[in-house]
C-alpha cells in the first residue's frame, strides 16, 4: 500500500536524471486517526467464533457515502456455547436489525461495538449466519470516503480498510489471522454507473428503477481490510497474462474521461509482464482463476486490494509495488501489524526487482540509493514496530523504515545470502509455507534457515529488530604488498551496539582495482589484503549495498605527519580545487576518484602549488590521493 500520499521528488538528483518515467512521483504516506483498534475485550469476545464468510450487499452511489444494505456473516463457534457474537461497526451507522440462522435476534450498541445475542447459543464447531440490516451515511471517516478527481473531473465512492477502517463501512471482525474463506460484494447503483470489487463479476441484475446490481464473488481466503468497493463512471480495458499455460484476465477499470486510457495505456500494458516476473520468480500468481486488475480512485497513491487494486495513477514502480502485495500482503498477509515488514517491506523491494529484471540497471540502482538514503533518516528506528507504537497508523506506515528501510534490509539478506537459487528458493518456500494464510518475520526468518542450511538470526536481530544504523571509518597501514585495513564502526543507537555484515572493498593499485568480501564480525577488525602494491584509492561498500554511514575515506595511520605537508583549498569547492604541497613531494602522483572508483584527475604534481578544474565534475564526495617514494597520502574532497 502506497496510501494518502503527498508527491516529492528523489532525494538524488541522479536517480531523477536516469529514469523520469519511473522516479517522477514519490509517495509518503500521511494517515487520519479514524481507525479504531479492536479493544482487548473485544478481540477476547471475538476470539470466540471463525470467520468463514462475508456477503456485502449495499445500495450507493458516486457522489456520497451514503448506503443502505445488508452484510451477512457465517461464522464457527469456537467456544461449548456461543451466547454473545461481537462486531465493530461504526456508530454513524444505524442497525435495524440482526438476524441469526434466520431468527431475530436482540442487539446493543455501545461506541463502534455491536453485541448480538442469538436466539439459541451456538455449540462449539457449529455454524451461525448473522445478517446485519444497516444504514447512514459515515462522514469524516477514511474507510469510505467519495471524493472527485480534479485532474479528470470525476467523482468516486471508494473503500480503504487498511488497517483498522472496515467497521467503517461494514460489520466485520478486524483479526488479521482470521481471513475470510470467502466473500461476496454486491452492490446496486445507478445504471449510469459502474461498481468494481474483488474476484469475479459472476452477474449484473437490473434492478429497476435506473439501478443495476454488480455482484462479485471470490472464493480465496481473504483478510477483512482486503475487501473493497470503488464506484465511478468508468471505461473497462482488458488485457491478459500467461500463468503455467492458464490465461488470466487482467481488468483495468479506467476513468470513462476522454484521454484517461490513452495516457495510462502504455504503463497499464506494462501489468502482464510483472505478473509473470513475479510468477516466475516466486509462485505463480496467486488468485489465478479469478482475475488481476486496477480501478482507479483519487486516493492518492495505491491499495493492494485483492485481485483488484485501488489507484490513483498508473506509474511503473507504484504498479509494481501493489501487484507485489498480492503475493506479499494478500495472499501471505503479516499475522499482526507489528510485522508490517511482511507487507510493505517485500512489496517495497519487489519494485526493485522489477527494474533489475526490466533492463533498467541505472533506475534500479538509483532506486536503492534513495532507499538507503530514506532509511538513514531513522538512526532510532526499526523495521519491527514496537509494541508501545501499535496503535500509531503513521508508524505502521513509515515510509522510511517499513517501505524503504524494509527493503534494504531485504536487499542486505540477499547480498549475505550470496545465492540467487537459495534467495528466491527460501521465498518460494515461505510463500507455499504461508499462503492462504498470515505469518510473522520470524516465519520469513525460520524459512531463510531451513532452506538455506544456515543461521541468519543475528542478521534479524540487528536489522530487523534492531535500531538505526552503524557509522564506518577505517584506517589502513601498507607494507610487503600487503594493506592492513582496521575497520571499526559507531552505532547510532545502543541499542544495537554493532552491525555485523558482509563488506565489500575496492583497492585501487597501479590502475589495477580489485575487489574483496570482507565478513566483519567485531569492532576494530583487522583484515590483511594482498595488493600488490601501496593503494592510491581503498572504497568501502562501493556499490553502495549497505546501509551505512561512512565516516571518511580509510586514512593510513602512518601518514599524520604528512597530512601537515598537504593543503586542499577551497574545501568544499564550487569551482576550482587548489592542492598545495611540501616541496619535497614535488614530482609526487596525484589521482582524484569519486566514490565508484572512476578516476576524475590524475597527474604528476610539478610545483607545490597545482589548480585543478572542477568544471567538469558532478557534485559530490572525492577522494584524493597523493603518492610519493611508495607512501600515500589521502584528503577527501567536495565539490558544491
Amino acid at each position: 500500500m502506497i496510501k494518502k500520499i503527498l508527491t516529492v521528488f528523489a532525494i538524488a538528483a541522479s536517480a531523477l536524471s536516469a529514469n523520469t518515467e519511473v522516479f517522477a512521483q514519490r509517495s509518503m504516506p500521511m494517515f487520519s486517526q479514524s481507525g479504531q483498534k479492536p479493544s482487548t475485550r473485544q478481540l477476547s469476545d471475538m476470539a470466540n467464533y471463525d470467520v468463514k464468510f462475508y456477503h456485502i450487499d449495499l445500495s450507493v452511489t458516486n457522489t456520497s457515502t451514503t448506503l443502505a444494505g445488508s452484510t451477512t456473516i457465517k461464522m464457527q463457534s469456537k467456544v461449548a456455547s456461543l451466547s454473545l457474537i461481537v462486531l465493530q461497526l461504526t456508530s454513524q451507522l444505524a442497525v435495524s436489525a440482526v438476524v441469526v440462522n434466520q431468527q431475530a435476534a436482540t442487539f446493543s450498541r455501545s461506541g463502534d461495538e455491536l453485541r448480538i445475542t442469538p436466539n439459541t447459543p451456538i455449540a462449539q464447531n457449529e455454524y451461525a449466519t448473522v445478517k446485519v440490516t444497516y444504514s447512514g451515511t459515515p462522514t469524516g471517516l477514511e474507510g469510505i470516503q467519495s471524493t472527485r478527481d480534479n485532474s479528470w473531473s470525476q467523482t468516486i465512492l471508494w473503500t480503504l480498510s487498511e488497517s483498522y477502517h472496515a467497521y467503517e463501512w461494514f460489520p466485520v471482525k478486524q483479526d488479521l489471522t482470521d481471513k475470510a474463506d470467502s466473500a461476496y460484494v454486491w452492490l446496486t447503483v445507478p445504471s449510469t454507473l459502474t461498481a468494481a470489487s474483488n474476484g469475479l463479476l459472476k452477474k449484473v441484475t437490473d434492478m429497476g428503477n435506473s439501478k443495476k446490481r454488480f455482484e462479485w464473488q471470490t472464493y480465496y481466503p481473504i483478510d477483512y481490510y482486503l475487501l473493497s468497493m470503488t464506484v465511478g463512471n468508468y471505461t473497462q480495458y482488458n488485457n491478459s497474462a500467461s500463468i503455467d499455460g492458464t490465461t488470466m484476465p487482467i481488468q483495468h477499470f479506467v476513468y470513462s474521461t476522454a484521454g484517461c486510457l490513452e495516457s495510462n495505456k502504455t504503463a497499464i500494458d506494462a501489468t502482464p509482464g510483472m505478473v509473470e516476473l513475479y510468477s516466475q520468480l516466486f509462485v505463480p500468481y496467486p488468485f489465478k482463476n479469478e482475475k488481476y486488475g486496477h480501478v482507479m480512485a483519487p486516493i492518492g497513491g495505491g491499495m493492494e486490494h485483492q485481485t483488484l487494486t485501488t489507484l490513483s495513477s498508473f506509474g511503473y514502480t507504484l504498479i509494481a509495488h501493489e501487484l507485489a502485495h498480492q503475493w506479499f500482503g494478500d495472499y501471505v498477509t503479516c499475522a499482526n501489524w507489528q510485522d508490517i515488514w511482511v507487507n510493505e517491506g517485500f512489496a517495497s523491494y519487489l519494485e526493485y526487482i522489477y527494474l533489475e529484471n526490466n533492463n533498467q540497471t541505472v533506475a534500479a540502482s538509483n532506486w536503492m540509493t534513495e532507499a538507503r538514503q530514506y532509511a538513514l533518516q531513522e538512526p532510532n528506528g526499526s523495521v519491527y514496530i514496537p509494541i508501545t507504537e501499535i496503535n500509531s497508523e503513521s508508524r505502521i506506515f513509515s515510509y522510511t523504515l517499513s517501505y524503504k528501510k524494509g527493503a534494504v534490509i531485504i536487499h542486505m539478506l540477499r547480498k549475505e545470502i550470496d545465492n540467487d537459487e537459495k534467495f528466491y528458493g527460501s521465498l518460494r518456500l515461505f510463500l507455499n509455507t504461508f499462503g492462504h494464510s498470515t505469518a510473522t518475520g520470524m516465519d520469513v526468518l525460520n524459512t531463510i534457515n531451513t532452506y538455506t542450511g544456515k543461521d541468519y538470526t543475528w542478521f534479524f536481530d540487528q536489522w530487523y529488530y534492531g535500531k538505526g544504523y552503524p557509522t564506518v571509518s577505517s584506517t589502513y597501514k601498507y607494507a610487503n604488498d600487503t594493506v592492513a585495513l582496521t575497520l571499526k564502526q559507531t552505532a547510532s543507537n545502543v541499542a544495537t551496539p554493532f552491525f555485523r555484515m558482509s563488506m565489500d572493498v575496492r583497492f585501487t593499485t597501479n590502475g589495477v582495482v580489485t575487489d574483496t568480501t570482507l565478513v566483519w564480525t567485531a569492532n576494530n577488525q583487522e583484515f590483511k589484503v594482498k595488493t600488490g602494491g601501496a593503494p592510491t584509492t581503498i572504497v568501502l561498500d562501493p556499490q553502495n549495498e549497505l546501509l551505512i554511514k561512512r565516516n571518511g575515506a580509510p586514512v593510513d595511520i602512518n601518514e599524520n605527519t604528512r597530512l601537515s605537508q598537504v593543503r586542499v583549498f577551497p574545501n568544499p569547492a564550487k569551482d576550482d580545487f587548489i592542492v598545495e604541497v611540501n616541496p619535497t613531494m614535488v614530482g609526487a602522483a596525484l589521482v582524484i576518484h569519486d566514490l565508484s572508483g572512476r578516476i576524475a584527475y590524475r597527474t604528476t604534481l610539478g610545483k607545490e602549488r597545482q589548480e585543478i578544474s572542477t568544471s567538469n565534475w558532478i557534485k559530490g564526495i572525492y577522494l584524493g590521493t597523493i603518492t610519493h617514494e611508495r607512501v600515500a597520502t589521502n584528503f577527501k574532497m567536495v565539490k558544491e
